[in-house]
């Protein structure tokens, strides 16, 4: 299967967050820009879609990120991808 940009970026900042969100803390959306080298304004995207589908929690203001919805063992990789990827058949 061939996946758009959106899959794949959303499943790296995935990776990322499962990573760096272990103890509870919020990772922020630029940290995971910077770090995965993906376009901010597109993965500000790819996260609101995460969010809206019950994958990520997020929280606004100067402390605020992204964080998962619930453990990362308890993600499956096709919710990501459902989640992001609008062209796929259901």
């Amino acid at each position: 299967m061939i996946y758009t940009h959106s899959g794949k970026y959303a499943i790296r900042a995935m990776v990322y967050l499962a990573i760096h969100t272990a103890n509870g803390e919020l990772v922020a959306a630029g940290e995971v820009a910077e770090v995965e080298r993906i376009p901010r304004f597109y993965l500000a995207k790819v996260l609101k879609d995460l969010a809206r589908a019950g994958l990520l929690r997020s929280a606004r203001g100067r402390n605020g990120g992204f964080q998962l919805s619930r453990p990362a063992a308890g993600i499956r990789v096709i919710e990501v991808l459902d989640a992001v990827e609008k062209t796929r058949r259901r």
